[in-house]
């Protein structure tokens, strides 16, 4: 029996943290780590210590917040996956047997030699690597990329299939990828070429990576300066059932350039995406939502079918979900405040919810600055209960300005 509640709904919950707000303490370093939920709602944060740049380092709490003794080492478990290699932009799901998986971009240290690429991890559920995976718990893909950018994420197919998103450069030219995966770490090769699908149509960049029940796979992004998404078929070829070509852009809204950090599917099998709008000319921003039907195109019933530009203070998209009402949540941050986030209701019209927050939205503060902003990019929100989400993301704390993981858990 859960303990009541007390507080309202778009508040932090103050029976998490202090007052609904959790510092993750780190012995030394940096640490810039991204959360992931298991079935029993626990908190994985997988990272990179700046103490440890050829390392991955998870962590587990439990629900509360609390470090899980019985994982690694009280709590704590470090994997040097690659001798000679940083890890950078660490993601992870967790498995429905509590296997994890996680992904990294890698790229050769300084003074060593060899190419950039994605490497692919799975431990057992005590933090262990999975020697039944991959070479020894291990995958990496290395073909040819030069430098590394954006890991756009992992999602799980209901087959056990583990589809990889990403992007970086090869001699120059940006290079997104699709990466499909068999259970045990093989590549698919039923999938692209051997496993691989190459996006090469126009200037695109990965940002996130969802699966649809029937085997497709749907990333969002930006293509040529516009929010777009890209729908691919069980084999890893464009769907020309959605928006023609596969790849689904938003509308110009005129001398601007706009992207989607994060793409989430609704039960009848619309996509929603949120993320940023600016103005070239007047350096003018928004947040953006967005609601696209299973072919591709905007749905009607959303804001008249039309862009949502979030108002003022509210700026950048930076996550979004789907609740078990159908909602829209959003994580985002404020105009000209680098230490406020916000976490937005919208109802399915594309209307804030007003029994959320005030007016639909919550804004609470995380302890000291955030710099540089890039950091605060590296954010989550995650549906922890029905009535309850997580929200991930980074501070500086205010005496030695190191960087870590606070946790904040809002009432919804």
């Amino acid at each position: 029996m859960k303990t009541p509640i007390s507080g309202r709904v778009g508040q932090l919950d103050p029976q998490f943290g202090h007052d609904g707000l959790l510092k993750v303490e780190i012995p030394s370093g940096d640490f810039t780590a991204r959360a992931v939920l298991n079935a029993q709602r626990a908190i994985h944060l997988v990272g990179v210590l700046s103490s440890e740049p050829s390392a991955a380092t998870l962590l587990k709490l439990d629900a509360e917040g609390q470090l899980d003794t019985s994982f690694g080492t009280g709590g704590m478990v470090m994997h040097r996956i690659l001798d000679g290699y940083a890890l950078k932009d660490l993601r992870s799901a967790i498995q429905t047997d509590g296997r994890i998986l996680v992904v990294a971009l890698c790229t050769p240290v300084a003074g060593e030699s060899g190419t950039a690429g994605i490497v692919v991890f799975r431990c057992l559920g005590d933090g262990r690597l999975d020697a039944g995976f991959g070479d020894g718990g291990v995958m990496v893909w290395r073909e040819d990329w030069t430098t590394v950018s954006t890991n756009a994420g992992v999602a799980l197919q209901s087959d056990g299939g583990i589809v990889v998103a990403g992007w970086g450069s090869a001699a120059g030219t940006g290079v997104n990828v699709v990466l499909k995966l068999l259970i045990d770490g093989r590549f698919d090769p039923g999938f692209g070429q051997g496993g691989v699908k190459r996006e090469m149509r126009g200037f695109t960049r990965f940002s996130d990576v969802v699966v649809q029940d029937q085997g497709g796979v749907l990333v969002g992004g930006y293509n040529d300066g516009v929010a777009a998404i890209f729908c691919y078929q069980a084999n890893g070829e464009p769907d020309p059932a959605f928006s023609g070509d596969g790849i689904m852009h938003l509308p110009d809204l005129g001398s601007s350039t706009m992207h989607f950090n994060g793409i989430a599917l609704q039960p009848d099998g619309a996509i929603v995406g949120a993320g940023f709008w600016g103005k070239t000319m007047t350096m003018e921003t928004a947040g953006i939502l967005a609601r696209v039907n299973a072919g591709g195109e905007l749905d009607p019933e959303f804001n008249r079918g039309e862009v949502l530009l979030l108002p003022a203070p509210l700026d950048q998209c930076l996550d979004v979900l789907i609740d078990d009402e159908g909602r829209i949540i959003t994580l985002g941050r404020v105009k000209s405040d680098v230490r406020a986030i916000a976490v937005c209701r919208w109802l399915g019209d594309g209307t804030p919810d007003p029994s959320f927050g005030t007016q639909g939205s919550f804004i609470f503060h995380v302890p000291a600055a955030i710099e540089p902003p890039a950091m605060a990019l590296m954010q989550d929100v995650l549906a922890q209960w029905p009535d309850k989400v997580l929200v991930n993301t980074l501070r500086a704390t205010s005496t030695d300005a190191r960087i870590g993981p606070v946790l904040a858990r809002v009432l919804s």
